[in-house]
């Protein structure tokens, strides 16, 4: 039996106002008790996209550690690395090539709530989609795409989120479809 616990940064991360964590992965955090069998989450999480893969990608952050039935509850287990996951963290498909310095930097879109509902629609269907289609890994996907403040910002990196979806087959025309329509309702 295999069981994941919260670390203190994780704990942080699931229950922080201030966490830049995407608010997908702070709920599965919080349902992350350090009781529950990984293969019951599995199962019951499936909203979630690959749990097994998002849940890998915390464990990989220093989120959450892995413990088992017979093991002391605070004893961590070492970390996964990208050699043991078999690619380079920082230039694996996985890994999305946006900078707030390589952005435009506008202000939020706190004044128009409309534009700030559209922004957190998109980023919600690229969270979903990156969840669903790119598991392992997605931490610092989601991580960037939580950190956009406009959508401005948003349309100056959707080359770059398209460079890290390629990979995915015919799904991501449709999901492209969908994120570039609230671009041009707003935009």
């Amino acid at each position: 039996m295999t069981l994941y616990a919260r670390t203190p940064e994780g704990q942080v991360a699931a229950y922080s106002t201030d966490s830049a964590l995407p608010r997908k992965l702070k709920s599965l955090l919080k349902l992350v008790d350090g009781k529950t069998d990984l293969e019951v989450l599995v199962q019951n999480l499936q909203a979630f996209g690959d749990v097994r893969g998002v849940l890998q990608s915390l464990y990989a952050a220093g989120l959450l550690r892995i413990t088992t039935a017979d093991a002391k509850p605070d004893a961590p287990l070492p970390r996964l690395t990208d050699s043991f996951l078999g690619r380079d963290a920082a230039s694996g498909p996985d890994t999305m090539m946006m900078s707030r310095h390589s952005t435009m930097m506008v202000a939020p879109n706190a004044e128009n709530p409309m534009r700030k509902q559209a922004l957190t629609r998109a980023v919600d269907l690229m969270a979903t989609f990156v969840l669903t289609h790119i598991p392992v890994d997605s931490f610092s996907i989601l991580k960037e795409l939580e950190s956009l403040e406009s959508l401005e910002q948003l349309g100056a990196t959707l080359g770059g989120y398209e460079q890290v979806i390629a990979h995915v087959g015919p799904s991501k025309e449709a999901h492209l479809h969908q994120v570039r329509q609230i671009l041009r309702e707003y935009l």
